[in-house]
């Protein structure tokens, strides 16, 4: 009791005490880390405003730890006013700190854009993350063509990643262009931020998604013009029948359908998916891949070609990629019911909980008459 007396006493008082502060200050440079921590711990936890000039003195210290707490503590008792004595630490020569002083700009929402960016050429890939990540959250669109050239030339993903995420937070047109480059990065997190600040830009991103969706590159048409219908439906139609026809349709002679194409026909995908179908039936996978593959950059919507290059891939072994076809082409065709069900037995062959109860809700929403039938997963992915 008496202890806890003391103690109450002592946080009550400290912040009049001011030889006790100081005290606590010097202790914060003794030689012995275990010391200078405790006394500087002291100093912040206990401190009030009036120990600016105690916390200042401390961003000199040569221990990292307490040059990084004292970033912090000017920064959530200072705000704004922390600004100028936090930018210095933004050059120190321990990542860490230079994370603390990154986080606490971007907290405060500094001006000094410019000094924020220079972290970008650290030599330590969190360091660079962490830069890019502040940008986004100050949203300065001073930072846009900086981390355009991030984007375009940083090797680490996660440092790529935060980038395109920043300029989709910033929401400057002139990112436009670079979004829809980023949607055709395998790295899912680089994507999907993609997705989503063209999403935030709006019809800002119109002209851009126009020439992505005309590229012939097949790996982002179909998300762009996903994208383009939700702000011009016609202009998304119109972009999609050009797609279709880009990739220069070739003129097939009456022997490459066996008779079921007329001379001088044009192909976008047919003649491709009838081969490969046959080569599929006849044990030739890898083959049958090769022609699904030129089908589909012929024609990126081709929902039969999707479909079978899903269950190719789900023979050779692939379940991730053969997911995505199917969920491809559901998102074309999503009156299909089997596809739901193909996506389903793939999640749970490969214990993808969380996707098997997505699917199984989309499918309960969509097919209610036939949902009423279903007692569980099991049921939904078995039962006709």
């Amino acid at each position: 009791m008496v202890l806890s007396l003391l103690m109450l006493a002592f946080v009550i008082a400290f912040p009049f005490v001011l030889p006790f502060r100081a005290y606590m200050a010097g202790l914060s440079q003794a030689q012995s880390p275990r010391v200078a921590h405790f006394g500087f711990w002291t100093l912040m936890v206990l401190g009030t405003k009036q120990d600016k000039p105690l916390i200042l003195e401390a961003l000199k210290s040569p221990d990292y730890w307490i040059r990084k707490e004292a970033v912090y503590w000017l920064q959530r008792r200072l705000g704004k006013e922390a600004q100028a004595h936090i930018t210095p630490s933004l050059l120190d020569q321990d990542g860490s700190v230079v994370i603390a002083a990154l986080r606490s700009l971007a907290e405060i929402k500094t001006e000094k854009t410019y000094m924020v960016m220079l972290p970008l050429n650290h030599s330590w890939e969190w360091v660079r993350r962490e830069a890019a990540q502040a940008l986004g959250k100050i949203g300065d669109p001073e930072a846009v063509d900086r981390l355009i050239d991030v984007f375009r030339q940083e090797l680490h993903p996660k440092v790529r990643w935060k980038a395109v995420e920043a300029l989709g937070k910033i929401k400057d047109p002139r990112a436009a262009k670079v979004l829809t480059e980023a949607l055709a990065c395998a790295d899912k997190n680089i994507f999907e931020a993609a997705k989503e600040g063209l999403k935030g830009l709006g019809p800002a991103a119109k002209e851009a998604l126009v020439e992505a969706g005309t590229s012939g590159n097949p790996k982002i048409q179909l998300e762009v013009l996903m994208l383009l219908e939700g702000l011009d439906e016609e202009l998304a139609q119109t972009i999609r029948v050009q797609a279709r026809q880009q990739v220069g349709r070739r003129l097939m002679e009456l022997e490459a359908l066996e008779g079921k194409m007329p001379k001088g026909a044009v192909s976008g995908g047919e003649v491709e998916l009838v081969n490969a179908r046959r080569l599929y039936n006849s044990g030739g996978q890898t083959r049958a891949l090769d022609l699904l593959n030129a089908a589909l950059r012929l024609d990126p919507f081709y929902t039969d070609a999707l479909v079978l290059r899903g269950q190719v891939y789900e023979e050779l072994g692939y379940p991730e990629q053969a997911f995505a076809d199917y969920e491809s082409a559901f998102r074309v065709d999503s009156g299909r019911l089997d596809l739901l069900r193909r996506m389903g037995r793939i999640s749970q062959d490969q214990n993808w909980p969380s996707r098997l109860q997505d699917v199984y809700e989309t499918a309960e929403q969509l097919f209610e008459e036939e949902a009423k039938k279903w007692n569980g997963h099991e049921d939904f992915l078995w039962k006709d």
